[in-house]
């Protein structure tokens, strides 16, 4: 009696390729960390243009270390599961992400906003990246330009995310308060 095993063969990454996903990785983490943060800053307080900045340039930074590590990681799995696998395991470690960066940010910049600022993180790199992350993995397994998605989704999203983290933390910070 034999059983069936599926092995799957590791394939090494293009060079070319691991760095397209990092400048691609990069350029969406510079704009969502620019444009969620900058439409908190312009609707809140001026005080938050550091913010901004400092996160734009984290987000960048650690942006290329995503796009090499959502690409390492995708290199372990058939490339049928690329989708499903950067849904359930991408989103959440892209939460944690925005987190960090977002958090990192404010200790640099505006310490006394920590709190409010790695909830905003969270959640606008969870909205931004819950359809990005699978819709990226989709295209690069077909073999498609991603560039116009990169720039046009953080061009959206990133103004709605921040608008949504607003409501989400406003609207905790008075739960928290009747309670």
């Amino acid at each position: 009696m034999q059983t069936a095993a599926y092995v799957y063969e590791q394939q090494p990454i293009d060079p070319t390729e691991l760095s397209v996903w990092m400048r691609d990785w990069a350029i969406i983490g510079f704009l969502t960390c620019a444009l969620a943060p900058g439409l908190v800053a312009t609707l809140i307080s001026g005080e938050l243009w550091p913010f901004a900045a400092v996160a734009s340039c984290l987000g960048a930074v650690s942006g290329s270390a995503v796009g090499w590590m959502l690409r390492s990681l995708l290199n372990r799995v058939p490339d049928w599961s690329w989708v499903a696998v950067s849904l359930f395991a991408g989103v959440p470690a892209l939460g944690a992400w925005g987190a960090l960066v977002s958090g990192c940010a404010a200790l640099l910049t505006v310490p006394h906003m920590l709190v409010f600022a790695v909830p905003c993180g969270t959640v606008s790199a969870l909205l931004q990246c819950s359809w990005m992350a699978p819709a990226y993995a989709m295209l690069a397994r077909a073999g498609w330009s991603r560039l116009p998605m990169v720039v046009l989704g953080p061009l959206v999203a990133g103004p709605l995310a921040g608008m949504l983290c607003i409501a989400t933390v406003v609207s905790t910070l008075q739960l928290v308060n009747q309670l």
